[in-house]
């Protein structure tokens, strides 16, 4: 039995407890075909495709069943009518304008669409009252990724990218932004008022998944997120806390650096720390490196590394007068999201627009070349009104700015991955039934988190 198999036996064991744990819930089931994604493409050739399929049927089947579209007609017309009109476009742009294959688009399509039939969910058991009943399975999800990052660490023995917890499969993304969905769903859950050893380990934990996939910013952002939550979120007086946090944070950043091997000179867990390789690794991948025996990246250097794609994106939007149909209308989802056979194929995808590679594409400059420039300005409308439903407008602008963030400068895992997706949408609702519009914490603190260890803030 090879490592791949043995990790992913312990995925399907506990993919049955949770099943024994929701029982007979359709939705619930939604949401663990969600968290096994990876798991079950494992073991089935293309099950993706398959997963999306059930998945959108059964959110229909939901959304059908328990007359959610009235709720939505009644308090959140804007949203309903802005993921309408993106939803009509995606549609006739890909298979009519375009001409992918109607089975690729549809399947592109349930990224987005399932995602949003999640939140539909959660807002009717929100006004329900049972938002709670959820609350118990996102704690359960996030503990199963834990375990099966603990898993990892023992079953590959080295930092692997890909296979990330239970839902990733060949594709390590989304190791950055878990950790980061994990953290606002523990800050909603309490208020961000108590740090104890749970809360320390639980947060820590979900941060081991993303160092378990090799993932580098995860370590810089992590940090960052805790400090927005904290001081801006929830309004905490910091200054009690700040010896800890002095302490804490370079810990964190050392043994995060230490741990992740494209940050240490010799490429593995455990090398040295080295500040001059860190801030050169770190211009190299947000700014592009510098290849002076390569003529051709030397003409692109103006668009190398992930800020090289956020600036080609915007130079392409204010030339107003060199506006092209493919521009306006995109090249279709078939050759955006479909991965080439060979690595030099893959990394040609990016210097045919002016990048060094493939990897240097970000979110929004993804959606641009497969929808085009109508499909992003749609697609950020819809993202404006889902986050106007949060009354605590604060909250909207902590998590809509970490959205923002994955979509514009990174690779859009909070919007295209749909795990990633649904907790996201999740921590949208549930933050609802936390705060109100003035930020007063109403909710009440998970009782996971609730120990006899005093407060540091």
């Amino acid at each position: 039995m090879d490592i791949f198999t043995t990790h992913y036996i312990a995925c399907l064991i506990c993919m049955a407890y949770l099943c024994y744990v929701c029982k007979v819930d359709i939705f619930a089931w939604v949401l663990i075909l969600l968290t096994f994604q990876g798991t079950l493409e494992f073991f089935v050739p293309n099950a993706i495709k398959y997963i999306s399929i059930v998945n959108s049927l059964l959110v229909v089947l939901c959304i059908a069943y328990y007359g959610v579209w009235r709720l939505m007609l009644q308090r959140y017309k804007p949203l309903l009518i802005a993921f309408a009109a993106f939803s009509l476009y995606f549609v006739v742009d890909t298979i009519f304008i375009i001409g992918d294959p109607p089975v690729t688009a549809l399947s592109q399509y349930s990224k987005y669409f399932v995602p949003f039939g999640c939140l539909v969910m959660f807002l009717h058991h929100l006004y329900r009252g049972n938002i709670r009943r959820y609350n118990d399975i996102m704690l359960v999800i996030f503990i199963i990724q834990i375990i099966i990052s603990l898993v990892k660490v023992f079953v590959f023995r080295r930092w692997h990218e890909g296979n990330v917890g239970t839902f990733g499969f060949a594709g390590g993304a989304a190791g950055t932004t878990l950790p980061l969905v994990a953290l606002c769903w523990i800050a909603i859950n309490t208020n961000m008022g108590i740090l104890n050893l749970r809360v320390a380990g639980f947060a820590l934990g979900t941060l081991l998944v993303g160092i378990m996939s090799g993932k580098r910013a995860v370590i810089l952002l992590y940090p960052v997120l805790i400090a927005v939550l904290a001081g801006y979120v929830s309004k905490k007086n910091l200054r009690r806390s700040l010896p800890i946090l002095i302490i804490a944070a370079p810990i964190m950043f050392y043994v995060g650096i230490r741990l992740t091997p494209a940050f240490t000179p010799e490429g593995k867990a455990g090398g040295s720390f080295d500040v001059g390789y860190i801030a050169a690794f770190t211009q190299d991948y947000i700014g592009g490196k510098q290849e002076s025996g390569n003529a051709y990246l030397n003409e692109k250097t103006k668009y190398g590394g992930r800020l090289g794609a956020v600036q080609l994106f915007w130079d392409t939007l204010v030339n107003t007068e060199e506006y092209t149909p493919t521009q306006l209308f995109g090249e279709g989802v078939q050759k955006t999201y479909t991965s080439a056979e060979t690595y030099e194929d893959y990394s040609a995808f990016g210097r045919a627009y002016g990048l060094n590679h493939r990897g240097d594409l970000t979110g929004i400059f993804f959606m641009m070349i497969a929808i085009g420039l109508i499909g992003v300005i749609l697609f950020l409308i819809y993202i404006a009104c889902l986050f106007w439903i949060i009354p605590y407008k604060r909250m909207a602008i902590a998590l809509g700015g970490l959205l923002l963030f994955d979509f514009i400068f990174y690779n859009t895992s909070l919007t295209r991955e749909p795990f990633i997706a649904m907790l996201m949408m999740y921590n949208i609702v549930y933050s609802m039934a936390q705060y109100d519009a003035d930020g007063r914490f109403i909710g009440a603190i998970h009782p996971a988190f609730i120990t006899k260890v005093g407060r540091f803030w």
